[in-house]
């Protein structure tokens, strides 16, 4: 049996570092006080950390609704979880080291198996061991699954639902985890499956009977109902109507041919117009070519002309500062010399130089009018080549759109034909195919079938009678698996009922060894008169052997009493089916509240001469009146475990 030896929390929660040592057989109660917080005397002071650890540790994920790394400590980086389990009679020591992190970096996992690391387990790039697969492999060396070790071994009061609280449903499931008497509900399942094939067998055989008894009666109407008078009428009334039909189709047919020679004819004559339509040969190369010549000559006088512009504004310019120098000047009456008192310049220098600009002005207006000129006579020269090819090209687009025209006559022309060919091509079909109808009509030998109609009837009576012989079968074979569900149904019904009353029997083994006068009645599984099985599963609490009720109606002690009583019994089971021992663990966190000091005392002394390792942590607070007790004490947000 593994037993828990030893748990280290380093920076984990509200412990800096605490070291728990368990002593195998001993029942230990687990106190607070919290002297950081004002108002708190044992809440918060860090005492469901150690079962927080000790799941941790073994499962690898909190029992609390809060990722693993708001676990590490507030102000720290990293915490540390070591949990230490020694199996004396396989003579092996697991330790193993979690380590936590208050950022995205994933936990880790380390594994020692008496002091060497584990082999079997790979490793990372890191030389570090695959958590999934740790966490699969320390589940797997105490054959107790995740589910168990919550609910009977790590028992917290947040995910405690007790057995007596359970709906009907839950403890049927529980029952029948001890009981393996589940493992009957694959059989009910297959025969179910079964016994549903075989009724859809016979209803499969129940239609093809009701489909084939639907033929006989339409075949048998036909017997009696057959007439050679009347096939020989309905042939006549047929040939009438095919003959009626053809002659219609005939009538249809003829204009159409007519139609479609007409519009034959139509189209030969527009393709002949179309063929005499003159050909038109455009050669409008020449003249493009001096029509860019033109364009580009007629670029070269716009560049001049813009040179020339350019030029006259400069000279204008200058004459106007030559003007401008020239206003007010004065000219001296007796040597006639002239002189501007505005300005220092040469009067005699800017008259000259007036005098020249004015004649490049004239000379340059004259350029312009000069190159004016020729832009005139080079846009006419465009004109003229322009026209010329407009020409040209109106004769080409004439012809065009006269071939355009006659091309769109033919093809509409076509298409009538086309359509006209095809309502033909329907009409004499349906000559054709009323030529082929009349003759199987007429040529048809009209037979009495009587005598064939006679043999499928027998045909079918005789594969409705292997029908009926098949029904039969499958009912024999529904009713003897319904015989074999019964049966199994008492055999699980045995099997639940043995369980319950082992499930009965160590509970109330156990509550004798705690002290009380208290005893469980647990009423199972009851096959009525009828064969159905009543499926109610009821417990009631007897005091020295008389029926007072339900767990609800007793005093808090009493019922914390039957609580751990039940909860050791469900534990004593598991490990009875593992081969290794299974856990001698059973960690109550506040499962007995209800309960006072005083009656707390008195219970861990009841629970310590089990000789189990028992953890129950309270919110009261003691003296050390208990031989096996620890305190938790909270200072500066700190928590320490003090023995």
């Amino acid at each position: 049996m593994w037993n828990i030896e030893k748990l280290s929390l380093s920076n984990f929660i509200s412990h800096k570092e605490s070291e728990m040592t368990m002593t195998s057989g001993q029942a230990t109660l687990v106190y607070g006080v919290n002297k950081t917080d004002k108002g708190q005397e044992s809440n918060g002071s860090g005492k469901s950390a150690i079962l927080e650890g000790i799941t941790v540790g073994m499962l690898g994920e909190p029992l609390r609704k809060v990722s693993l790394k708001e676990l590490v400590k507030t102000g720290t980086t990293e915490a540390k979880v070591v949990l230490e389990m020694r199996n004396e009679a396989l003579d092996e020591t697991v330790v193993i080291t979690r380590k936590l992190y208050s950022n995205t970096k994933p936990s880790e996992i380390d594994i020692t198996l008496n002091g060497a690391p584990l082999q079997d387990i790979s490793r990372n790039g890191e030389e570090k061991y695959d958590v999934r697969q740790a966490n699969a492999w320390i589940l797997k060396r105490l054959e107790i699954s995740k589910e168990d070790l919550l609910n009977y071994f790590l028992v917290s009061k947040k995910k405690f639902k007790s057995f007596f609280s359970q709906g009907d449903t839950a403890k049927k499931a529980v029952i029948g985890r001890f009981s393996q008497s589940n493992l009957v509900d694959g059989v009910f399942d297959i025969i179910t499956e079964e016994i549903k094939s075989l009724e859809l067998a016979i209803d499969a055989s129940k239609r093809l009977i009701e489909v084939d008894n639907g033929k006989i009666e339409v075949y048998q109407e036909q017997i009696d109902n057959f007439s050679i008078k009347e096939l020989e009428d309905r042939r006549v009334n047929k040939l009438t109507e095919i003959s009626t039909k053809m002659k219609s189709a005939q009538a249809i047919l003829t204009p159409l041919k007519e139609l479609y020679n007409t519009q034959q004819k139509q189209v030969n004559l527009l393709k002949e117009e179309l063929s005499k339509v003159p050909e038109v040969q455009v050669d409008n190369s020449k003249d493009e070519t001096i029509l860019n010549k033109h364009k580009q000559t007629l670029q070269e006088y716009k560049t001049e002309l813009d040179e020339f512009n350019a030029d006259r504004k400069k000279v204008l310019l200058k004459l106007s500062q030559y003007e401008k120098n020239l206003l007010g000047v004065i000219q001296c009456p007796e040597c006639t010399h002239e002189w501007n008192p505005g300005n220092q310049v040469d009067v005699v220098v800017e008259r000259k130089n007036k005098i020249k600009a004015e004649g490049i002005i004239v000379e340059i207006d004259e350029d312009i009018t000069a190159v004016d000129t020729d832009i005139t006579n080079t846009n006419a020269e465009i004109v003229g080549v322009n026209n010329r090819i407009i020409l040209a090209d109106a004769k080409l687009v004439e012809r065009r759109k006269a071939v355009r025209g006659l091309e769109q006559l033919i093809s509409d022309k076509e298409k009538d034909v086309i359509d006209t060919d095809r309502r033909i091509a329907y009409q004499q079909g349906e000559i054709d195919r009323g030529n082929d109808e009349w003759h199987l009509v007429s040529d048809a030998v009209i037979t009495d079938p009587t005598t064939d109609l006679q043999k499928k009837i027998d045909e079918i009576n005789v594969q409705n009678e292997g029908y009926i012989k098949a029904i039969e079968l499958n009912e024999t074979a529904v009713f003897d698996k319904k015989q074999w569900s019964g049966n199994f149904l008492k055999f699980k019904t045995y099997l639940s009922n043995k369980t319950i009353g082992v499930i009965q029997a160590h509970c109330n083994e156990y509550l004798g060894r705690v002290g009380t006068d208290l005893s469980l009645l647990i009423e199972g599984y009851k096959i009525n008169r009828d064969k159905s099985v009543r499926e109610d599963i009821t417990t009631h609490v007897l005091r020295d052997g008389v029926n007072e009720g339900v767990i609800d109606k007793f005093s808090g002690g009493e019922e914390a009493r039957i609580l751990v009583s039940m909860i050791l019994t469900q534990q004593k089971l598991i490990n009875m089916s593992c081969e290794n021992g299974g856990l001698d663990l059973c960690f109550l966190d506040e499962i007995i509240e209800s309960v006072d000091s005083q009656g707390i005392l008195g219970l861990m002394n009841a629970l310590n001469s089990l000789e189990q390792t028992i953890v129950v942590i309270t919110h009261g607070t003691f003296n050390q009146e208990h031989t096996n007790i620890l305190q938790v004490t909270k200072t500066n947000g700190n928590s320490t475990i003090d023995t």
